[in-house]
């Protein structure tokens, strides 16, 4: 795997994300104006280090190396760059990579191998390029995915695909990003693909605004699910009319307890005699309860029925034995002891 000294050393490659190190050595390479000698080689019609011609020295016209041809770069300048590119191969590899490229004599070179290696020949790039771009046109986003774990994987897909030579356009990876997203999204998709501009349109602003929306989607669905929550227990544990009646007269008794003398009627001090709720009622003698008779008492009929059950249960208590013996009347004895000459039978009783 690519790793580093320090912020300024360079990436080394130990055999593992060859993608990824190829991009870093490749930045550091263009940088140093080095990357074009080992993509393409020292060029054959490079110019010998002694045609520097009295013309070429007295031109008024000055040329950058940007601007000069393989043609007007002298060969020794060339050597140059692909021994300074070739060292950077060598010190961005690991020791167990480097005897693949130690007897490479030419950056491009060096680079051909590792990249035939590690990432494959153009036959086997194409390949697997083809198994990419499949990849690439079945992603959906499944349920329970995030937004930002889809955007990983896809982006994920297209960056392989690229370092493989594909060649895909951002336009293309927005419109596969909003065909493939789930149903909850499909508001903020219209609303995409009617005010944008797709060609315009970037994927890190893409992502942001389903994020957005994946948030508001996430806070609605919360504050409904508290909501049933709290409808639900509070369903459970309201109290029915008459109860919650009886608890509010209760409770201003309570609040009233002990501000009376006794009532004559009730015996509680909560009100007084004028005022309460018992009176004119009948008062039953046997449970000592306001609102009925003794004779409608149902207490009472509660207590004479457990007394007749009683009653009747014991007549129908009852006992039973059986007794029995068992006798044999077809049990014969044989005598013949007393005269051997003859045999006698006689029935046993």
């Amino acid at each position: 795997m690519a790793s580093s000294t320090s912020a300024n050393a360079i990436p080394v490659f130990s055999g593992e994300n060859f993608d990824f190190w190829s991009i870093k050595i490749k930045t550091i390479l263009r940088a140093y104006d080095m990357w074009e000698v080992v993509e393409n080689g020292i060029p054959k019609a490079a110019a010998p280090l002694k045609e520097k011609t009295e013309a070429a020295e007295s031109t008024t016209t000055t040329t950058t190396k940007s601007e000069s041809s393989p043609t007007t770069v002298p060969m020794k300048e060339w050597q140059k760059k692909n021994a300074d590119a070739l060292a950077k191969i060598h010190l961005a590899v690991s020791d167990s990579i480097f005897p693949r490229i130690m007897n490479s004599t030419s950056a491009k070179e060096a680079w051909d191998t590792l990249q035939d290696e590690f990432k494959g020949t153009v036959k086997i790039r194409a390949i697997k390029l083809q198994t990419l771009r499949r990849d690439f046109e079945n992603l959906r986003m499944t349920e329970g995915e995030t937004i930002k774990d889809f955007s990983s994987r896809a982006i994920e897909v297209v960056n392989q695909m690229k370092s493989y030579g594909g060649n895909i356009t951002n336009q293309r990876v927005i419109e596969k990003f909003l065909i493939s997203l789930t149903e909850k999204f499909d508001s903020v998709v219209n609303i995409i693909e009617e005010t944008r501009n797709l060609s315009e349109l970037s994927v890190t602003e893409l992502v942001g605004s389903l994020q957005a929306h994946e948030q508001r989607i996430s806070r609605r669905t919360e504050v409904s699910i508290e909501g049933a929550f709290q409808s639900k227990h509070k369903n459970k544990f309201q109290p029915r009319g008459g109860k919650s009646q009886r608890r509010q007269g209760n409770s201003k008794e309570g609040e009233n307890k002990g501000k009376f003398s006794p009532c004559d009627i009730c015996q509680k001090s909560s009100h007084q005699e004028k005022d309460c709720w018992q009176k004119g009622k009948p008062r039953c003698k046997n449970s000592k309860k306001f609102g009925h008779t003794d004779q409608t008492c149902r207490l009472k009929q509660q207590q004479q029925a457990g007394v007749s059950e009683t009653q009747e249960a014991e007549y129908q208590i009852f006992y039973a034995c059986h007794s029995a013996t068992a006798k044999k009347d077809d049990v014969w004895l044989i005598d013949s002891e007393t005269h051997p000459d003859k045999i006698s039978f006689s029935q046993g009783s």
